[in-house]
């Protein structure tokens, strides 16, 4: 990790404060369930993503005619004359994602720290076009004039806890009296608990930056200067069990305002795995195919079903 700060915003009553993966700021106001939610096979899910609760849309078990692709397709009332949109989600991987990921790499072998090595060298959008276009990230699409279009996506947020997320969408060139939108991934890659739609403006906010006052490890140590800023100097936590409790201090909150405060970081991680044997060449060829993840995804998960219910 080579920063770790907070964002604290002081804001009306009432209001919700997220910042997209762009880095701006939206405030949610006037959220809205849909009225409608389907999945792809026309079942209305409705009461699993209408509040954030312990009801979660987990995807259906897709049998083998169908596509490895699950979609969720919404409908939300839109207010005439409407041309942006705040999308919100609840929601996060799955842990069979994280199953299906050491899977994958075990297709390596004895070559994958090799090719662990090779794929520090890819560029971020050839990865992230790949992961795209295996359904990875959690993709949005508007229908216009009876097509679905692509619009964004949400990053993936791993599969330890919900996420709360927004993106903004323009919808100006939407012609319907209501908004319809779907949501696609992968095979049982994610876990959505809530969407909702919010169409008010963005209010302005009071925000403040705030830095670390220290940051103490494990050994004792303070490590406050490697988290201070985007820079070359990571704290590395290198064993399992490694730590730090870190202290910020609080500005004053402005009068009748209520405060959000976001934790900031950046960094990355290694996956450490060491599998062996040959690589299988074959297999590992096909995940150049759009929707290959997916589709491997689904055949795993058919065959463990499988072999259960013998």
């Amino acid at each position: 990790t080579n920063l770790a700060e907070l964002f604290v915003f002081d804001h009306p009553e009432g209001v919700d404060v997220l910042v997209d993966k762009y880095g701006i700021t939206h405030t949610l106001s006037d959220l809205q369930t849909p009225l409608t939610a389907y999945n792809m096979k026309r079942e209305n899910i409705s009461d699993q993503i209408a509040g954030i609760d312990s009801l979660i849309y987990i995807g259906e078990m897709i049998l083998e005619e169908d596509s490895p692709m699950e979609t969720i397709v919404l409908s939300f009332p839109r207010p005439v004359g409407t041309d942006q949109a705040k999308l919100v989600i609840n929601g996060k991987n799955s842990f069979w994602l994280d199953y299906l990921y050491g899977q994958f790499y075990g297709l390596f072998g004895d070559r994958y720290n090799d090719w662990s090595e090779e794929r520090k060298d890819a560029s971020e959008s050839k990865m992230r076009k790949w992961s795209i276009d295996q359904g990875i990230p959690l993709s949005v699409y508007i229908e216009k004039d009876d097509k679905w279009e692509f619009a964004d996506y949400f990053h993936v947020a791993g599969p330890m806890a919900l996420k709360k997320d927004v993106l903004s969408l323009d919808i100006s060139d939407v012609e319907t009296a209501n908004l319809n939108i779907k949501l696609e991934f992968g095979y049982f890659f994610w876990e959505i608990d809530y969407v909702a739609i919010d169409y008010s403006r963005d209010l302005e906010v009071q925000q403040s930056v705030v830095q670390l006052n220290e940051a103490i490890n494990q050994n004792g140590w303070d490590v406050a200067d490697l988290l201070n800023s985007d820079d070359d100097h990571y704290y590395t936590q290198s064993e399992i069990g490694d730590f730090a409790i870190l202290k910020f201090p609080v500005p004053q909150l402005a009068t009748d305002f209520e405060r959000t405060t976001i934790l900031h970081s950046k960094g990355h991680y290694e996956i450490i795995r060491n599998p062996e044997g040959k690589p299988d060449v074959g297999l590992l060829s096909s995940f150049k195919n759009p929707g290959r993840f997916a589709e491997f995804s689904k055949q795993r998960f058919l065959k463990i079903y499988g072999d259960l219910h013998r």
